[in-house]
C-alpha cells in the first residue's frame, strides 16, 4: 500500500511496457468503459451499484437516478426510485 492508501502506482515506462496488463484491468474493473454506447439500462445498473456499494449517503446517486428515469421518459418508476430514497435515508 502506497500513501494516501494507494494500492498501484504506474511510471511512464510501466504503462509503455504492461499497457495490454493495464488495460485488461481496467476493463475487468469498469466493463461499460468499453461499449460503444451506454444505453439508460448500463446507467441505470451503475446508478444502482453506486447506490448498494457506498460508503457514505448516497444521495447524489440516487438524485441521478431520479433524473435518469425523468429524463429517458421512465416517469412510472420515478416515484418509485423516489420512494426508495426516502427509506434509505
Amino acid at each position: 500500500m502506497l500513501p494516501n492508501g494507494v494500492r498501484d502506482a504506474f511510471t511512464y515506462l510501466g504503462h509503455q511496457s504492461k499497457f495490454d496488463e493495464i488495460i485488461e484491468r481496467f476493463r475487468h474493473q469498469c466493463p461499460y468503459a468499453f461499449v460503444d454506447q451506454i444505453s439508460s439500462t448500463i446507467l441505470e445498473d451503475i446508478l444502482n451499484h453506486n447506490i448498494a456499494t457506498s460508503e457514505i449517503w448516497p444521495v447524489e446517486s440516487f438524485m441521478d437516478s431520479v433524473l435518469c428515469a425523468v429524463y429517458c421518459n421512465k416517469l412510472e418508476e420515478v416515484e418509485d426510485r423516489i420512494d426508495k430514497c426516502k427509506r434509505v435515508l
